[in-house]
């Protein structure tokens, strides 16, 4: 294959932890992660590539089984040169054909001519590529022509995106950043680590040649090597990856699980979701959740683990008592069920203890113009829910203890509201028993999973009388105010008088129902709908929040002025109010309009090109001599 291919360890995020070595030869399957990159490639046709490291970030690749046909060449660079200035030792500046550059810390590399084909498509002189399953992900995966060996600089340090980007737009030269076909599973920590092989694991053994599939149902695909050693009352649902001299006694194992060469599991534990490297051994009684074993380290006897990188200096979380043994997570039929039953338990218990509350709130909804959204949103927050399920249904359930406190708190400040003729402070404990049934059946794994939506519930009350006392009549002076300039701007010859505005003939009263907070509390619930539908930074979601106050504001203004005029062009009650009435409803579009807008924006500002497309960073026309 005419290209240079260069792998390399350096990067600002490789900050493996202490004790496990270089990111490079950490295992994935039976190999290492170098070792996995390096056959791919010589897989392909490649026929030479240049391995480098620096001196942060050094690397040895004695005992790596080098594939046949493969020229290996390591380079290590005794400063630090970034990942263009890696290419003046380790590419031959007169060299011809595209340059594929890519980091070693993946568990799923793509294919060079996938790279090579994307880049030619796309006609650029440097591609970027994009990791499809995270939105500001650059994995560092690179495809450029050999021509731009020239403008790196023969010293310093030279990064790709952040100074050979910038040069070439100053030369005029076209740049695209284009999305992977699929993810490459990078990685830089054992957390990341972890969230790569869980779910690249089935590809991972599907291509592993020591290993084969042993057993593949609708519930559990198996794949381990032949000389195995797996005790019959062993219970293990896939997918798990069991690689050669690897035992496991009468454990409980559940995928998406490594068992790697020579480890061990040994007799009454459970391992779940977790990678365990060649040569650990997880103990008797032990439970390992979604946790690294490292080579070498044994788990105590009994360990209680949960999402940790076990070293042999790692502590136990807690050893389990005498006797007691972890069970599995249940499967999923067994999920949705006590889902629902904890869904139906909680509806049950809430709408029985504080009924009277549901009755008040109902009341309000109904009388009330400015809160009447109110009874929208624990419809709102069951859709938002739904919309999660998926994400949700794999979460265990473990009912934790805190869930009754909450729950007795939320009924201490329910009477304290009660006996001080507080309603808000009342109305408020219905929200927070909710959570507290939640945390009480759910546990903290769920609860924290869906506190956002619970918190959301607190936009169906009304705000403190006291409170909205202070903002009614600000708002309806403020909403005259703005209409008053709005209809100036335009031209017409306006008379403020208090609330009424006179225009011509027209009075036009702008009565307290007319203040925006009718519009103020329906967007503001519509907007927190958004910000947890939409899968955005935290950032992008605040900002989406904020923006609905002035938003709200400015559509009550344009319904005033809008109204105002029509009132000067039609006459008869019975059309005032329903012009009225069709201006007020055809505001909320219009509010949604500009949210949507404010988030494409946005989007085009932050977010990578969706997978299969390609956008251009920079495209300029290269000015020639004399022109």
């Amino acid at each position: 294959m005419d290209c240079q291919v260069v792998v390399f360890t350096s990067g600002y995020r490789l900050h493996p932890e202490r004790g496990l070595g270089p990111l490079a030869l950490w295992p994935v399957g039976g190999s290492t992660a170098i070792g996995r990159l390096l056959g791919l490639l010589a897989r392909e046709g490649i026929r030479q590539v240049s391995v480098y490291s620096d001196r942060l970030h050094p690397l040895c690749l004695d005992g790596i089984r080098m594939p046949q046909g493969l020229d290996v060449r390591v380079i290590t660079d005794p400063d630090i040169s970034g990942t263009a200035g890696m290419l003046r030792l380790a590419v031959d500046r007169h060299a011809e054909g595209p340059i594929v550059i890519m980091p070693v810390n993946m568990v799923d590399p793509p294919a060079v001519t996938t790279l090579l084909e994307l880049h030619k498509a796309g006609g650029a002189d440097l591609t970027l590529f994009a990791d499809p399953s995270s939105r500001n992900d650059l994995p560092e995966i690179y495809v450029c022509n050999s021509q731009l060996l020239c403008h790196i600089p023969t010293g310093g340090y030279w990064d790709i995106k952040e100074r050979l980007v910038p040069e070439l737009a100053v030369l005029g030269r076209p740049v695209r950043q284009v999305s992977l076909p699929r993810s490459p599973g990078c990685f830089y920590d054992g957390h990341s680590y972890l969230n790569a092989i869980c779910l690249h694991l089935e590809d991972i053994a599907g291509h592993d040649p020591s290993i084969r599939l042993a057993r593949s149902d609708q519930q559990s695909r198996i794949w381990a090597a032949d000389d195995v050693d797996v005790e019959d009352q062993a219970r293990i649902y896939g997918p798990v990856a069991i690689f050669e001299q690897a035992r496991i006694g009468r454990a409980v194992v559940v995928g998406p699980t490594i068992v790697g060469p020579g480890a061990r599991i040994d007799d009454d534990a459970i391992v779940v979701g977790s990678v365990i490297w060649p040569g650990a051994q997880v103990s008797a009684g032990s439970s390992i959740d979604h946790c690294l074993v490292a080579t070498g380290v044994s788990a105590g006897r009994k360990m209680v683990a949960d999402r940790q990188v076990i070293t042999n200096s790692t502590r136990p979380a807690r050893v389990a008592p005498a006797g007691s043994i972890r069970m599995p997570r249940p499967m999923p039929q067994q999920r949705m069920a006590s889902g629902i039953l904890m869904a139906a338990i909680c509806g049950a218990a809430i709408l029985w203890s504080f009924w009277p509350q549901w009755q008040d709130l109902w009341a309000i909804w109904q009388r009330s113009d400015e809160y009447s959204a109110g009874m929208l949103v624990p419809g709102l927050a069951a859709y938002v829910l739904w919309c999660r399920r998926s994400q949700l249904k794999d979460i265990a359930i473990q009912p934790s203890a805190w869930g009754m406190v909450l729950l007795i708190l939320s009924q201490v400040i329910r009477f304290y509201g009660l006996y001080h003729m507080r309603s808000f402070v009342e109305r408020s404990s219905v929200v927070l028993g909710i959570m507290g049934v939640v945390l009480w059946l759910a546990g903290k794994g769920l609860f924290g999973r869906v506190l956002t939506v619970l918190l959301f519930l607190f936009l169906m009350l009304p705000l403190p009388q006291g409170l909205h006392s202070r903002i009614a009549l600000p708002l309806q002076g403020w909403s005259t105010a703005s209409a008053v300039f709005g209809l100036e701007l335009l031209g017409y010859d306006v008379v403020r008088e208090g609330n009424v505005i006179q225009i011509g003939q027209t009075s036009v009263a702008v009565a307290e129902a007319c203040n925006g907070l009718r519009m103020i509390t329906a967007f503001v619930i519509i907007s927190g709908m958004l910000a947890l539908l939409v899968n955005r930074n935290w950032w992008e979601k605040l900002i989406m929040l904020v923006s609905s106050l002035p938003i709200a504001l400015v559509c009550n203004t344009t319904r005033l002025i809008v109204t105002a005029i029509a009132f000067t062009l039609i006459t008869g009650p019975g059309w005032e109010k329903a012009f009225h009435d069709l201006g007020g409803y055809a505001m909320m579009p219009l509010a949604v309009a500009i949210l949507l807008a404010e988030l494409w924006v946005m989007r085009l500002l932050t977010t990578a090109p969706t997978k299969g497309q390609a956008s251009d960073i920079i495209v300029r026309p290269i000015k020639k001599d004399g022109a």
